[in-house]
């Protein structure tokens, strides 16, 4: 089975309980999730991985924490080429810049960011449940990106056909979705 890190940083808990969310998906999937606080990761280690993720709040003028996660982050930035990599974190304030910033260096890093964004190709499910999420447009064919999800994983807030959505976990699951790559 082959692991995935998900190296974080976090000053109130909140990165900490994302990164303990994206572990669980990374496990729902049938993956290894190691979850590292950045002080504790090894920058080698994620070199022999081929997909891993980053997690970090925004800090004062939309920048990535400076004492431990920037200087994690800028040494790795040399090894990200190849590598599929996952960020997430929170802000307060702001309009997420810093996660559009990150993204940019990562991706001109030669890394494969994936952005939470992608195409639903089945809705599962049975009776009126898979009723409702027809009605609500969650289609075949449908475009649909992530915007946010709780501390606690639940609920999902997504975004399509030019509206926000917000789902239950539990609903989230009879949904099938392809990827797309930022």
């Amino acid at each position: 089975m082959s692991k995935i890190s998900v190296v974080y940083w976090s000053q109130s808990g909140n990165t900490a309980a994302m990164a303990e969310a994206v572990a669980k998906g990374v496990t729902d999937a049938g993956k290894e999730a190691e979850i590292v606080f950045v002080s504790s990761a090894s920058i080698d280690e994620l070199k022999s991985e081929t997909a891993f993720a980053l997690g970090c709040p925004a800090m004062g003028a939309e920048v990535l924490e400076e004492g431990e996660m920037e200087p994690f982050v800028t040494e790795l930035e040399g090894c990200v080429a190849g590598k599929t990599i996952g960020l997430f974190g929170s802000y307060g304030w702001g309009d997420g810049e810093w996660m559009r910033d990150w993204v940019e260096r990562m991706t001109a890093a030669g890394a494969t960011v994936v952005g939470g964004e992608g195409v639903i190709t089945a809705v599962n499910g049975g009776g009126e449940l898979r009723l409702r999420l027809l009605d609500m447009g969650l289609i075949p064919g449908t475009a649909v990106k992530v915007i946010k999800i709780a501390p606690l994983g639940d609920p999902i807030e997504i975004t399509l056909r030019g509206y926000e959505l917000t789902i239950r976990r539990e609903h989230a699951k009879e949904i099938d979705i392809r990827i797309k790559e930022a």
